[in-house]
């Protein structure tokens, strides 16, 4: 019974050293996978670094290369010949290429087809000849361009000028068109003066007289009156707000520039040449005639 327990305990040992053996190198194996593939990713970056560095120089020496034989054969015809050429050629779409006849279907009489390379060269002679003819044209259709927008341009410029004048010269008629206005008005409200002032004097001179059958509607004049001259009174206010004054008064030197001699006559108490009677009163604004008065001038014999 001893022996059959100690075989078990035997067999037990040895299977979880065996589990314990395996779990170590299966960690140890993980742990060699991972510290492999590091190496391995830093391996393959410095490869690609080394790659792209191989790539630069060699495009570099490439650049170098054709630039160097650039400049050696920039003077040789057929050098530039075969640029011209090349630059045509990826100027051509698809379509354009694909429009051209290839001649490999129905070859002519007598000619095989090995290329004939002075043909060719003459061919691209003539092409460069064309494209240059072709350049030259549209230079020339770009300058006519040019000059066709310049005229636009100076067209333009003249319309914006003229438009510039037109607005100065509304901006200078507007207060043209304002003056006269004013001066149409202010010629209506002298006129209305002007027989408000005739109706008032014809008022007074029959309140003075008051004739016996009159007598009695004397208080209906005297209202009458009133109102006239307050009339007249508004608008004297409203003539000396617009800076409009009377021209002449009874005794002023005649001033033919402000007035028109309507009559003369003999007054020894005036003196001579001066105002004795308005038949029609003048006015002036800010130095500007707006009527002359019309008067009656003492005129010594």
């Amino acid at each position: 019974m001893e022996n059959e327990n100690f075989s078990e305990t035997s067999g037990t040992g040895r299977k979880n050293e065996t589990r314990e053996f395996a779990d170590i190198i299966k960690e140890n194996t993980v742990k060699f996978a991972e510290e492999t593939g590091e190496l391995l990713d830093q391996a393959l970056a410095g490869l690609n670094r080394e790659i792209s560095a191989v790539k630069d120089r060699f495009r570099s020496s490439v650049l170098e290369t054709a630039h160097a034989y650039r400049q050696k054969n920039e003077n040789d015809w057929r050098f530039s010949l075969i640029n011209d050429f090349s630059a045509w050629l990826y100027e051509l779409s698809d379509e354009e290429y694909n429009s051209f006849p290839d001649g490999k279907d129905n070859p002519p009489d007598g000619e095989s087809e090995i290329p004939d390379y002075m043909t060719l060269l003459r061919h691209f002679i003539v092409l460069r000849h064309e494209v240059r003819n072709q350049s030259e044209i549209t230079l020339e259709t770009g300058k006519n361009f040019t000059a066709e927008m310049q005229s636009a341009r100076d067209a333009l410029a003249h319309q914006e000028n003229r438009l510039a004048q037109l607005v100065l010269d509304l901006k200078s008629e507007i207060p043209r068109a304002r003056r006269e206005g004013e001066e149409k008005i202010i010629h209506e409200l002298l006129n209305i003066y002007d027989d408000i002032s005739s109706l008032a004097e014809e008022s007074a001179f029959l309140e003075s007289v008051k004739p016996g059958w009159f007598s009695r509607k004397n208080n209906n004049l005297e209202r009458i009156i009133q109102n006239q001259n307050n009339t007249l009174n508004k608008i004297r206010d409203a003539l000396e707000k617009l800076k409009i004054a009377p021209v002449c008064r009874i005794g002023d030197r005649f001033d033919p520039a402000r007035m028109r001699a309507a009559g003369t006559t003999f007054n020894p108490d005036f003196n001579n040449e001066a105002v004795i009677k308005i038949f029609r009163q003048g006015y002036i604004k800010e130095g500007n005639i707006l009527r002359l008065a019309e008067v009656e001038i003492n005129k010594k014999e």
